[in-house]
């Protein structure tokens, strides 16, 4: 049995594992805590998921922990895709009176603390715990925690609680992960992102240079060895919101990366614009084994990309993309935003049109719908979501209790979602599986060449079997586990 149970999940197309929840059990494990993760958490049938909680919680589990994260990623504002995950929660809790936590770096606790069906909650935890889980798990009675209702918020983001030893964190994946053969696995070279671009509301934006939230390469090199002496590992999902944030960082990753051992495959988050004024840098990744790069472009409008932080001018980075296409192999992806500041019904229709012609120099494209959340309950915050008003935006349902109903002076939010409908039925016939969808389809079994030519229309072949034989495995391993 054990002291401390982790349920998460990536709730996607394939596997992978959840890097924050396996973040904290190796803290946890490093103070000789027995810690239980239980991946695949949301898409576990009940008999499965009960079964599973009768063979690790008892008298002796302390702590149970729900990261959520990307627990969920389907259903708004329900923290599990089933009814019957938490009731089970809350029937063992009843019996062994555990406390229970809840994780993940983009929680919304206005939103959480307003749901009754989460009473259960005993603590929400918002921002990254490494050095708060520790707080979390030997004083738990005397956390300097905020009260919201019944509720109990500790922001691992505030002092005394903020983790600065990043350059040397590592995940040291144990045989009770149930880690499989040649598995892909998450890995975080930095985190946060040195741009603050006003639409996000992702942690650490704007986080400046500061070293401690890079790796030291030793400690990056030691992770990535030990995983592939002990599993084989060589493909990797790195987790940085932003891999070429600078010259110095593609040119480390590059020559430790082609000094290891074997051959590493690997995708990321990247920005075309410093791949552009950094030509060179295209190279280096490309030889340090990178497969698949997705990028934020957002939008082809050039005052809505100067308003957002994205300064270099759309033709430049239309020209920029079709030079990495011919003169690469990794295959380009790319997010637009519909609504943004100053973007017109006409210059979207212009992006749109773009993004249809099948020689526009992307393998995956995706039109998104702004989104500008409720401020109240926000960890962290976008200069959208502080100032709406300061960018033009009028709210046309101010009572709307999660999100704005945005006009943003040319468009609203409705017309936004038409476009996006219309122009999702085009371009699903054009874009492969590139990127983190790629790495978790490999996961459960699908060749990776095969899925990074295979058009997302199509569905991948037999993908609800491939799935099943995956998680029936990874079930059957946590069974079995002595």
């Amino acid at each position: 049995m054990s002291q401390f149970v982790i349920f998460t999940d990536v709730y996607a197309v394939g596997h992978s594992r959840s890097a924050g929840a396996h973040r904290i059990a190796t803290v946890l494990r490093k103070r000789n805590v027995s810690v239980q993760i239980i991946d695949l958490a949301s898409r576990m049938t009940q008999v499965e998921l009960s079964s599973v909680m009768e063979k690790y919680i008892d008298e002796n589990t302390k702590y149970v922990g729900i990261s959520n994260t990307f627990l969920n990623t389907r259903f708004e504002h329900s923290l599990f895709p089933n009814n019957y995950s938490l009731e089970l929660i809350e029937k063992f809790k009843k019996e062994f009176g555990f406390k229970v936590i809840l994780g993940g770096n983009r929680n919304s606790t206005d939103s959480i603390i307003k749901n009754d069906y989460l009473n259960c909650i005993d603590l929400i935890v918002t921002g990254f715990a490494d050095k708060a889980i520790l707080d979390i798990y030997d004083f738990f009675d005397h956390l300097k925690v905020e009260e919201a209702g019944t509720h109990k918020i500790l922001h691992a983001d505030k002092d005394p609680y903020t983790f600065n030893d990043f350059d040397k964190a590592q995940i040291e994946w144990q045989p009770e992960d149930h880690i499989f053969p040649n598995e892909s696995l998450p890995i975080e070279i930095a985190r946060g992102c040195v741009f603050r671009c006003s639409y996000c509301f992702f942690p650490l934006n704007g986080k400046g240079k500061h070293s401690r939230y890079l790796k030291e390469v030793n400690v990056i090199r030691e992770e990535l060895m030990r995983n592939w002496k002990d599993y084989g590992t060589t493909t990797y999902d790195i987790m940085d919101d932003l891999l070429n944030d600078s010259v110095e960082k593609v040119e480390m990753i590059h020559k430790l990366f082609t000094s290891l051992p074997f051959k590493i495959r690997w995708t990321a988050y990247a920005r075309p614009d410093l791949i552009i004024a950094h030509p060179h840098t295209l190279k280096l990744m490309e030889e340090a084994g990178c497969v698949a790069l997705r990028f934020g472009i957002e939008t082809f409008n050039p005052e809505s990309a100067k308003s957002i932080g994205k300064g270099m001018h759309p033709d430049k980075i239309k020209e920029g993309l079709q030079w990495m296409m011919d003169n690469s192999n990794i295959q380009l992806g790319a997010s637009f935003i519909a609504g943004l500041p100053f973007e017109t019904k006409e210059s979207l229709k212009e992006m749109c049109d773009w993004l249809r012609d099948p020689k526009s120099p992307l393998h995956q494209k995706q039109l998104l719908v702004l989104s500008i959340p409720r401020t109240k309950g926000m960890n962290d915050k976008s200069k959208l979501m502080v100032d709406p008003d300061k960018y033009g935006y009028k709210d046309l349902e101010p009572d709307h209790e999660h999100f704005m109903q945005w006009d943003n002076g040319n468009f609203d939010i409705h017309y936004a979602r038409e476009v996006y409908n219309d122009l999702w039925q085009d371009l699903k016939y054009q874009s492969v599986y590139i990127s983190h969808d790629a790495f978790r389809l490999y996961n459960i079994g699908y060749d990776f060449d095969y899925v990074l030519n295979t058009k997302i229309n199509g569905l991948l072949d037999n993908y609800d079997e491939k799935f099943k034989v995956f998680k029936d495995k990874y079930v059957e391993k946590l069974l079995k586990y002595k």
